[in-house]
């Protein structure tokens, strides 16, 4: 046991000092962890969507939209943004959380989802959906998203 400790020491390392250094390390990474998905556990909102010139950009860039098209879908994203971030801020203000308004938020989504589809060809919506889906398989589903 001498030879040990003579050892450890000769080194300059202790081997309870290692084993205890592991541990912190673990329980870190467990509560970084932890506390990643509390917001999502607590019922936090998702992140807001990127602003509304750059998705208008994104989806001309892809679907090759008309001037009208545009100013359609512009309007439409700058209607729901609006009434999503009154959601938020009424949910805030009370102090009832996400959840409390996420039903409505679901309602408004489909709503801007069905507005979507009347601006767009048949052919540019169902290319708009593949391009969400493949979004969603590299990002993973935007947190509150139910689909």
């Amino acid at each position: 046991m001498e030879t040990k400790e003579m050892e450890t020491t000769s080194q300059g390392r202790d081997p309870s000092i290692r084993a205890w250094l592991g541990a912190a390390l673990v329980w870190l990474l467990a509560v970084g962890a932890l506390h990643a998905g509390a917001g999502k556990a607590l019922g936090h909102p998702p992140p807001p969507p990127p602003d509304v010139d750059t998705m208008i950009r994104h989806m001309d860039r892809e679907l090759n939209l008309t001037a009208d098209q545009k100013e359609k879908l512009r309007a439409i994203f700058e209607e729901a943004q609006q009434k999503a971030q009154e959601l938020r801020e009424r949910s805030q203000a009370d102090g009832s959380g996400f959840e409390a308004v996420k039903a409505q938020m679901d309602q408004l989504r489909d709503e801007t989802e069905a507005r979507i589809k009347e601006v767009l060809r048949a052919d540019q919506y169902e290319k708009w959906q593949e391009m969400r889906k493949e979004r969603e398989t590299r990002r993973g589903p935007r947190p509150g998203r139910r689909d």
